[in-house]
């Protein structure tokens, strides 16, 4: 079951689970702290009498190298019985790991000794502190589900060391850091800096002053943050750059304002990576030497402004890793980065991330979803429906800076879900498999997807979108989707998108911009409840493949193609298979002008099909089972 608390920046949900000695450990620990609150520092503000004793020159206070503020927040001291530190062997204070309990971290002012005030509740009251450095106290919030919120709090501005490498280095479980008190201006280093943090959903960075920082080597590297916006750092004293980004989960990175003309090491910089867009400027150049090997490798996803991408096969194995396309995609000089002037607002992660989410949100109660709503809400717990706020004390979750996910239960085993943003939902470039369901991971029909029926899209600009491969494939029990609202304009893959989504029963894709789509393979694959489609306003002029693209569509009746432009199409393969209820199809823009083109079995099943008209003389010679049927017609 779920275990829920509220937090200051949001609620939050979560859930997992733990060995039996770990919970053991950590819940004697964590509750022999909280049993002795009392404070174990003087109040920083005030004296005995309550007059004011801060050093009037005194404008901010600093916190301990990275190293040792890691292990600080890492290391919960084990303590008796009277909250006194336990010692081993050696006289040494026994601590326990709590790096995998961390779930959000805030930097941020408070005014006096246990007043840390958020809409009116007092956070911290009765919390235990230690202290970091002088001026800098940690408070630890313990959930019910033994996770931890950390409140690092000063009444001064808190400064990062010099050394701020490892600060947050293998938090697995951290989910979010708010920096409302935080100042890197001393830093020279921050290597490693969110190494591991595997579940970081979102890195708010505007506040990070750079600009002394020599060493940024492998700084997110295994970052699970969705994007970084890192537009304001200034890099023209940065040497190290080594393996910065590797693996990193990030889609879209915002490296438009760094200049690396000091910088001497890239190795693996970009190794490994999930990045899809990569945005830079001019002022990005590379070493011409060793040390900008393996910039490029396993990065797999990376994707220019004109359509440059990491090829794959060993023949093009040194062109991918070579500094040669570190560089924007221009026409005529290929390149692995983006113009930042080409961005676009993204605010959601792609499309398989985002459909874990989901997942992910309702499997701990092992609810199927009925239906999911992407809309606006005027401010955040008030969403009214028939005049009733149906999230109402409902815990989300975070998806990025703006965009909440709330589950409403509607039923025993099911919920709706709801993603909610004040501001528009700007959907990510890669939509692929973000409503795809699992059926082949038995719950016991299918996955969290199976009694899903509706999808609602209220709030959801789909203008940055490349790829809708597979968007709503087995989506089987959805009955109707209303797409009006999608901006397909930049969309090139719909391979798959609709595949066997069984009960659909009405499309309306009159919106869609089809012109620089060039896979429309199994599209339309199995929605055997569809009746009718107008596809008649479809540019498939750059379609290279349509491959049963509308096989067993078996009630469809009325299949409207009469724009579609085949020249480039290389394979019909079983393209209309099992649409046996069509009586008759106007193919008369076909072209078979490939010769290689694949039309077999083309019309295979369809047994009611009567007359098929067309204009290329090919169809004759290369459909021969069906030249009794085909209707023979003179372009105009």
């Amino acid at each position: 079951m779920y275990l829920m608390d509220e937090v200051a920046h949001g609620k939050w949900e979560h859930k997992k689970t733990y060995t039996a000695v770990s919970i053991a450990i950590l819940t004697f620990v964590l509750a022999v702290l909280l049993m002795f609150a009392t404070p174990i520092f003087a109040n920083p503000t005030t004296g005995g009498n309550g007059a004011s004793f801060l050093p009037a020159t005194k404008t901010q206070a600093s916190l301990p190298t990275g190293e040792e503020f890691n292990s600080a927040i890492k290391n919960v001291p084990v303590l008796d019985e009277d909250g006194n530190p336990l010692l081993d062997e050696n006289g040494e204070e026994q601590t326990v790991d709590a790096s995998k309990n961390i779930r959000t971290i805030t930097f941020d002012y408070y005014t006096s000794e246990n007043a840390y005030v958020v809409d009116g509740v007092n956070l911290i009251d009765g919390l235990k502190s230690t202290e970091l450095s002088e001026d800098v106290y940690l408070y630890r919030g313990i959930r019910a589900d033994e996770l931890q919120d950390l409140y690092i709090l000063s009444v001064y501005k808190i400064a990062t060391d010099q050394d701020s490498s490892n600060l947050f280095n293998n938090l697995t479980m951290l989910e979010e850091i708010f920096f409302n008190n935080f100042n890197t201006s001393n830093a020279t280093t921050m290597a490693k800096m969110f190494y591991h943090t595997d579940s970081l959903l979102y890195l708010d960075l505007a506040c990070f002053n750079t600009e002394n920082v020599t060493d940024m080597s492998e700084m997110f590297y295994y970052c699970g943050a969705l994007t970084l916006d890192l537009d304001s750092f200034k890099t023209e004293n940065l040497t190290n750059m080594q393996g910065m980004f590797k693996w990193c989960d990030a889609c879209y990175v915002d490296m438009s304002t760094f200049d690396t003309r000091n910088v001497t090491n890239m190795k693996e910089v970009f190794y490994g990576t999930s990045i899809f867009s990569l945005y830079a400027s001019d002022l990005w150049v590379i070493p011409q030497n060793e040390t900008s090997k393996n910039m490029f490798e396993f990065s797999r996803r990376m994707t220019g402004t004109f359509g440059t991408s990491w090829r794959s096969g060993s023949e093009n194995y040194e062109l991918n890793i070579s500094e040669v396309n570190a560089r924007l995609d221009k026409p005529g000089e290929p390149g692995y980065f983006c113009d930042v002037s080409q961005k676009l607002p993204i605010n959601t992660p792609d499309g398989e991330r985002m459909n874990k989410i989901i997942k992910g949100y309702v499997s701990g109660d092992k609810r199927f979803v009925t239906s999911i709503t992407f809309d606006f809400y005027t401010e955040k717990d008030s969403y009214v429906v028939n005049g009733i706020n149906i999230i109402d004390g409902i815990v989300p979750e975070r998806i990025s800076k703006d965009v909440y996910l709330y589950r409403v239960a509607s039923g025993e085993n099911t919920c709706d879900v709801y993603i909610l943003s004040e501001n528009v939902i700007h959907a990510s470039k890669n939509l692929a498999d973000m409503f795809e369901n699992e059926i082949e991971n038995p719950r016991p029909e299918g996955g969290p997807f199976y009694l899903l029926t509706k999808i609602v899209f209220n709030n959801f600009d789909t203008t940055a979108s490349v790829d809708m491969t597979q968007m709503f494939n087995f989506c089987l029990n959805v009955e109707e989707l209303d797409l009006s609202g999608f901006n397909t304009c930049n969309v090139k893959s719909m391979f798959n998108m609709f595949c066997a989504c069984y009960s659909l029963k009405t499309l309306d894709v009159s919106s869609f911009n089809t012109s620089k789509v060039k896979d429309m393979t199994q599209m339309f694959l199995g929605c055997r409840s569809l009746t009718e489609l107008d596809l008649s306003h479809f540019d498939t002029s750059n379609v290279e493949s349509m491959y049963l693209m509308f096989s067993e569509c078996s009630s469809l009746e009325n299949l409207v193609i009469t724009s579609f432009n085949t020249f480039n199409v290389s394979s019909m393969w079983s393209m209309f298979k099992g649409c046996n209820s069509l009586t008759e199809l106007d193919l008369t823009s076909f072209s078979l002008q490939k010769m290689h083109s694949w039309v077999d079995f083309m019309f295979d099943n369809c047994t009611n099909l009567k007359a098929v008209y067309v204009s290329d003389i090919r169809f004759l010679n290369q459909c021969n089972n069906l030249k009794d049927i085909i209707k023979l017609i003179e372009k105009k």
